[in-house]
């Protein structure tokens, strides 16, 4: 260490006013005695992790825990799916997978969508800040006030290790700055959705074919907002068709 300091005062420039004793101090707190020698040993800013990228986004997550859940069990939040969106359990089968996610939706958590999303999905990527970014951007449905999830029928599906789920979505369109009813009707759609287990028993989502119930729009397959923002713009004009008086 003193072969150290004292190399280093030797290769202090000619003219340096600085004291043996202001070298050592501001060596041990961590610092250059030349803050423009950065040199090639500069460190670099890490790369924000998947945490801190989904701590800028905004949540809808209630002020209390003991609020009903939304999945639709009649438990509260915190006796129903929070413990899923905190990590401290897994979905451990595929309706608890489909509920949590379904509440997830409903609280924009894009990271526990990521985390219940299976690699056969299409939407699945490989850079989770990236895919975080774009669920928060394109897929947290912020034009749309969850009303309710309905589950149908669940099956077996090709194996033991996957499941088919069908459910019933209703979701009341809002105006996204005011978050009052931008038409008076919800909209309703219908989901087969398959889940797939993996190796340590955690059910996952893997794919879904969503479809509208609208009048006259039956049959139209849904993959995002975007898609719901064009389909309730088509709901308008196929209600005001409906509606209007035939001579």
């Amino acid at each position: 260490m003193a072969f150290l300091v004292l190399l280093s005062l030797a290769l202090l420039p000619p003219g340096t006013s600085m004291t043996r004793t202001t070298h050592l101090q501001m060596m041990a707190r961590g610092k250059s005695p030349n803050p423009a020698a950065g040199g090639f040993g500069a460190a670099k800013a890490a790369p924000l992790s998947l945490d801190d990228v989904v701590a800028t986004f905004p949540n809808r997550l209630p002020s209390r825990a003991d609020v009903c859940c939304p999945c639709g069990t009649g438990d509260s939040y915190e006796a129903c799916c929070q413990p899923y969106h905190l990590g401290v359990k897994v979905a451990e089968t595929p309706e608890r997978c489909l509920r949590s996610r379904y509440s997830a939706f409903c609280y924009r958590l894009p990271k526990y969508i990521i985390s219940t999303t299976a690699k056969s999905n299409s939407d699945w990527q490989a850079d989770k800040v990236k895919w975080a970014r774009r669920l928060h951007k394109e897929q947290m449905f912020d034009s749309f006030e969850f009303v309710s999830l309905e589950i149908v029928d669940q099956a077996e599906g090709a194996s033991e290790r996957e499941a088919l789920i069908n459910m019933r979505v209703t979701l009341q369109p809002i105006d996204e700055r005011t978050k009052l009813k931008s038409q008076v009707e919800p909209m309703v759609f219908a989901e087969l959705s398959k889940f797939k287990q993996t190796a340590k028993g955690a059910w996952l989502y893997s794919t879904g074919s969503v479809t509208s119930e609208v009048a006259g729009l039956k049959g139209r397959t849904l993959n995002d907002d975007k898609d719901l923002s064009r389909l309730q713009k088509d709901v308008g004009f196929v209600e005001g068709v409906m509606n209007t008086p035939k001579n």
